[in-house]
């Protein structure tokens, strides 16, 4: 009899974690736009520089002594200048960004709570001994993959798997947001989704030191940067390059270690394939 869970149980799991990496994601966007909300206290009142918000919050927050100097916003190409927060604007920043991080603690506890319930779920998945081999990518990140792209047996191809996480090639174009609303619907660009995939290759490149994705890394970089590449283009290449192979191999993964095996193992570094 088989370890695994069965391809029930296995559904639930996944229509757990959808459910639960939705109920996180409601909290993330609560995080991030009252963060939002408080830098735009910060430049309405002051009207410093986007980039000296968080430098003026961190200060009146940390009980800064004296006065606080920072660049005023200015047109592109004009010369920014200094000037010196007020007291009473100073008193007016700290009570309304106050007010706004009351509500913060309990949508920090409860995007912890969903991220704990998340990774005790990916932990769970038959996929998951496999996952934990590749080192880089944790149950979190799993998760937040299977509550992308649900039940991944349910794609016919990993060029599928790919479009859903904003990593495939539409009409010789990476997938990107589009203005045209017919050329937006046939990209289908999720920018969440793809703010995934662009921390699991981040993490691929930091932490799969010996592994294949470091290695398929370093390979493609150096020839996009042999054919004219500047560092950071090539960089962003190949970053993207690995979290499509590794979406690839996970597809395949998820598809074998399932109750009723279906594909191959994953296949070696020598067969990995350079899809663009």
């Amino acid at each position: 009899m088989s370890d695994h869970p069965s391809n029930e149980n296995q559904s639930s799991l996944v229509a757990n974690i959808i459910q639960d990496s939705r109920f996180r994601e409601d909290h993330v966007k609560q995080i991030n736009g009252t963060d939002n909300r408080m830098r735009s206290v910060v430049f309405r009142v002051s009207k410093c520089a986007k980039s000296e918000a968080d430098k003026i919050m961190g200060k009146l927050s940390n009980g800064h002594k004296g006065k606080i100097t920072y660049s005023l916003w200015a047109e592109e190409g004009e010369k920014k200048k200094k000037a010196t927060l007020s007291d009473e604007q100073s008193m007016v920043i700290k009570l309304q960004v106050a007010t706004l991080e009351l509500c913060q603690p309990p949508a920090r506890d409860a995007r912890k709570t969903f991220e704990k319930r998340l990774i005790e779920s990916a932990k769970q998945l038959p996929v998951w001994p496999w996952v934990d081999s590749v080192d880089g990518v944790g149950p979190l990140s799993l998760a937040l993959i299977i509550g992308s792209t649900g039940d991944l047996s349910n794609y016919s191809s990993e060029s599928k798997v790919w479009k859903r996480m904003g990593l495939a090639v539409i009409n010789g174009e990476r997938q990107r947001k589009c203005k045209d609303k017919a050329k937006a619907l046939e990209h289908g660009y999720n920018p969440r989704r793809r703010a995934i995939m662009w921390n699991v290759g981040e993490c691929l490149i930091k932490a799969n030191k010996k592994g294949k994705y470091k290695k398929f890394y370093d390979e493609r970089k150096a020839k996009k940067m042999a054919e004219g590449l500047t560092r950071g283009h090539a960089h962003n290449d190949a970053r993207r390059i690995i979290a499509k192979e590794f979406l690839k191999d996970l597809r395949v993964a998820w598809n074998h270690h399932r109750s009723e095996p279906q594909e191959a193992v994953v296949p070696a570094h020598k067969e990995l394939v350079e899809v663009s």
